[in-house]
C-alpha cells in the first residue's frame, strides 16, 4: 500500500538528525554497543520503539524504504523519548553490503511485503541470497525472526530459511503472542483484532 505524500515528513526528518542517519558510519559510538538489534521495515514504528522501552541496555536500527513512513516511526521515537534507536531511510539492499560481519544479536522482519508474483521473488526479504547476507551479518548464536500474515509469503520462507545455514528453532503458522519481550506492529494489531492468523518463524545462527 502506497502510503500519501506528507508535507512535513522530510523536514521532520532533517530536524532529527540525531535519529536518522544517512548511514551506519555516522554513528559509530551507537553500533558499537554490545547488544544490536535491526528490524527490516520498520513501518510506524510501534514494534522498535514498544521493543526499545522493553530493553533500554539494546541499540536498534529501524530501517524503512519509505521517507512518509520512517516519518511517522520517527515521531513515536521522539514523542516516546527514547534514545536506544536509529533510523535510517533506505532499501535493504543498498545497507546489507557495508554492514560489517557479525553486527547484530537480532533480526526482525515483520509483515514484510510478500511479492506474491514469481518475477518479483528476488525482491523477498528471504529470497536466499538475502538470507546470506543476513547470516553474514548476525552474530554467531543471534536470531532472525519472521512474521507474516501472508501465509504463502510464510511457507515460502519457511523453506527458504530451511535450506540456508540458518537452524529452524520454531515455526507456527498461528502464533498466539505469548512470548515475554516480544512486540506487536500497527499490522499485527489489525490483523489480530480482525481474527486473521499471524504466521511467525524463529531460526540461529549456528555457526
Amino acid at each position: 500500500m502506497r502510503t500519501r505524500f506528507k508535507p512535513w515528513a522530510l523536514p521532520y526528518l532533517d530536524e532529527h538528525r540525531e535519529i536518522v542517519l544517512t548511514s551506519i558510519e555516522e554513528d559509530e559510538a551507537f553500533f558499537s554497543f554490545p547488544h544490536l538489534e535491526i528490524e527490516i521495515g520498520c513501518g510506524k514504528g510501534d514494534f522498535i520503539v514498544e521493543k526499545a522501552e522493553l530493553f533500554p541496555k539494546t541499540h536498534f536500527l529501524a530501517v524503512e524504504v519509505s521517507a512518509m513512513v520512517a516519518a511517522m516511526a520517527t515521531k513515536k521515537i521522539v514523542e516516546k523519548e527514547v534514545t536506544n534507536v536509529r533510523v535510517i531511510v533506505e532499501d535493504i539492499a543498498k545497507i546489507l553490503p557495508v554492514c560489517q560481519a557479525q553486527t547484530f544479536d537480532a533480526i526482525y522482519l515483520n509483515f514484510s511485503d510478500p511479492w506474491p508474483k514469481k518475477r518479483h521473488e528476488k525482491r523477498r526479504l528471504t529470497f536466499p541470497t538475502k538470507l546470506l547476507e543476513y547470516i553474514r551479518i548476525l552474530k554467531v548464536g543471534g536470531h532472525l525472526y519472521f512474521k507474516s500474515d501472508n501465509s504463502g509469503l510464510y511457507e515460502y520462507s519457511l523453506l527458504a530459511i530451511s535450506d540456508s545455514p540458518f537452524q529452524v528453532v520454531s515455526s507456527t503458522s498461528n502464533y498466539k503472542f505469548l512470548e515475554a519481550g516480544d512486540a506487536m506492529t500497527e499490522y499485527e494489531k489489525l490483523f489480530r483484532s480482525e481474527g486473521i492468523s499471524i504466521k511467525r518463524i524463529i531460526a540461529r545462527r549456528i555457526s
